[in-house]
């Protein structure tokens, strides 16, 4: 079975584009919103029932997709792009 891709809009992040050609997994997109409400690998790997160390592998191959240097421009995209606010219904409530 594979993923959906959804394509995702170019956001400007400290004066370039962040996502300009960039296609993420539903996958993808989930864990991206999650980064941008603070969650650590450890909590994103809860909130999705999947282990750190794959969480982590998302982070990372959502960050080169959208060519930002670290989760902070990970981060700007996600609200920039409306990734969080989609996220919120699956932060842990202890947020």
């Amino acid at each position: 079975m594979t993923a959906a891709r959804v394509p995702v809009g170019p956001v400007p992040v400290r004066g370039r584009l962040l996502g300009e050609h960039a296609t993420l997994t539903e996958r993808e997109r989930e864990v991206a919103g999650l980064v941008a409400h603070g969650l650590t690998n450890v909590e994103i790997a809860a909130a999705l029932f999947i282990s750190a160390t794959t969480a982590k592998f998302h982070v990372g191959r959502i960050a080169r997709k959208l060519g930002a240097v670290n989760r902070v421009e990970v981060v700007a995209w996600a609200w920039q792009s409306g990734l969080a606010a989609d996220a919120a219904g699956r932060v842990p409530a202890a947020r």
